[in-house]
């Protein structure tokens, strides 16, 4: 239920990293994912890794306006092995030409993996207004 509430609401929910936010499909991701395959710019295990992918997006960076991709994975708590798959598929889509920004998504997010996020660069996004009673309480 989380994803699929996320994914429909994620341009109003990222307003504030991005604009002109939009979900690539499925079959739009696979194929972008083969072409670069089959370029040899990212290998056959890490197409198939970024399917995976709860939610991609493409849109355009606040700070300074570049075309960017946005990485989420979406868990009801969010754990260290959610925020370390968020940025490793967001390092794949970056190898498509693009800057790619990593996110989780969750009611909670336990201490370990918030520490993990902020090391490496995931956003986290545990909103109150979207679930009530989210925040640090996975621990």
């Amino acid at each position: 239920m989380f994803e699929m509430k996320f994914a429909e609401r994620a341009p109003a929910y990222l307003s504030r990293f991005a604009r002109r936010l939009r979900r690539i499909d499925a079959s739009r991701l696979a194929d972008m994912l083969h072409d670069a395959a089959d370029e040899g710019r990212i290998t056959a295990a890490e197409r198939d890794d970024v399917l995976l992918a709860d939610v991609v997006l493409s849109g355009r960076r606040r700070e300074d306006d570049a075309e960017a991709y946005y990485v989420v994975e979406v868990s009801a708590g969010v754990r260290p092995d959610d925020a370390a798959r968020a940025k490793r598929r967001a390092d794949v889509m970056a190898k498509l030409g693009r800057p790619a920004t990593p996110i989780v998504v969750g009611e909670r997010i336990s201490s370990q993996a918030a520490t993990l996020a902020d090391r490496s660069g995931v956003i986290q996004f545990v909103e109150p207004s979207i679930w009530p009673g989210a925040g640090l309480d996975l621990d």
